[in-house]
């Protein structure tokens, strides 16, 4: 962002939802079909990035710093490296993960897949909202009982309530993955389970995004 746009964003201070990881593009894309919901407010940002390098991770703790209401949210990073130089470079992105996790202040939120042990050890501030997602035991947001035909059908399980929740045209691991990410959303901007299932009904998951 040039001068002005920061100037801007900082007198505004919108809520901002920074998206980061593997499936970051099409965890975005779901995440602004739950904000379609018209009990959210419409002063928010979302921003998915790469990481690739410092000056875009600089620029996203600005962000953060400067929004009354930061989300990040992690999905997957780890990978089976081909190569040396492939390895060096998930791990200089984990690096600035982590750096964006520690920048949260504590009215701020963390949102991260569970089932990523990198992502797992990320931590923020003791006071940070966090909601790990994933299909592991220990994940407070979790998707049980999963069914896949002509779409997939799943239960998630948050804080002792279980919903069912339809994707449709889905059929793969990974947008399962999307769709609980976005539902940490939804449930952060005080959504419950049951007006998040009925906002993925409409949505289909069919569209592949690329990286």
């Amino acid at each position: 962002m040039n001068f002005f746009s920061k100037l801007k964003f900082f007198l505004r201070k919108p809520k901002v939802i920074i998206v980061v990881g593997k499936d970051r593009i099409r965890i975005k894309k779901t995440i602004c079909q739950i904000l379609k919901h018209p009990k959210i407010d419409r002063d928010i940002l979302i921003f998915e990035a790469k990481l690739d390098s410092d000056s875009e991770a600089e620029e996203l703790k600005w962000v953060i710093k400067s929004s009354k209401l930061p989300i990040l949210v992690i999905d997957r990073i780890s990978s089976i490296p081909f190569h040396f130089a492939a390895f060096d470079k998930e791990e200089e992105r984990i690096k600035r993960v982590e750096e964006l996790a520690k920048q949260l202040p504590r009215f701020g939120c963390l949102i991260a897949n569970l089932d990523d042990e990198k992502i797992r050890k990320i931590k923020a501030g003791p006071d940070v909202k966090k909601i790990g997602f994933g299909f592991d035991k220990g994940a407070d947001l979790r998707a049980t009982d999963v069914y896949s035909q002509s779409g997939i059908n799943f239960k998630v399980n948050y804080q002792g309530s279980f919903v069912p929740i339809w994707l449709e045209d889905a059929s793969e691991k990974e947008q399962i993955y999307s769709a609980l990410a976005a539902i940490a959303v939804g449930v952060i901007l005080d959504l419950n389970l049951v007006e998040i299932s009925q906002i993925l009904k409409d949505f289909s998951f069919s569209t592949q995004y690329g990286q």
